[in-house]
């Protein structure tokens, strides 16, 4: 049989869970890492999303420069979570990059029969850059072509 969560316990967990190592928080309540968790996410208690803060620095320099999704492997998170913390600080993206006669010309050749990754490689933008343009532009992929891991998922 279960033990019973006491009232201190669970303001505990209230005040802890987001904050601190679930193994550790585990270890103070006496309790096993699946009841802490199982309990939190019953009461709706959500880890918070910490940022040291050479992360924040890191984030705050390469924000307006670079595409999100380097800075989200650089940081080992994902692009969701890098663009909620962008967000949160204020941070805005350097104003877009128009598409130059040529950079559409290459996309309108080469988008539907290479791989979305090397087609951004080839014009130096971002992966979501080149996903958007072609979809303003009425692109599609030929299937026959060679499609990178994340265009066959």
């Amino acid at each position: 049989m279960d033990k019973q969560w006491t009232k201190n316990e669970i303001r505990l967990l209230r005040k802890l869970y987001p904050v601190t190592d679930t193994k550790h928080l585990a270890e103070i309540l006496g309790r096993s890492t699946e009841a802490v968790v199982y309990r939190a996410k019953s009461l709706g208690v959500r880890k918070r999303d910490v940022w040291s803060a050479e992360d924040v620095k890191l984030l705050r320099k390469l924000f307006a420069r670079e595409p999100i999704e380097q800075i989200a492997e650089r940081l080992g998170r994902t692009v969701a979570a890098v663009v909620r913390k962008a967000h949160r600080l204020g941070l805005r993206k350097r104003t877009q990059r128009y598409w130059s006669r040529r950079e559409l010309e290459l996309l309108n050749e080469r988008f539907p029969v290479e791989s979305t990754d090397r087609v951004a490689a080839a014009l130096n933008r971002s992966y979501l850059s080149v996903v958007a343009k072609a979809h303003k532009l009425g692109l599609a992929k030929e299937m026959h072509g060679s499609l990178s891991a994340r265009e066959t998922k």
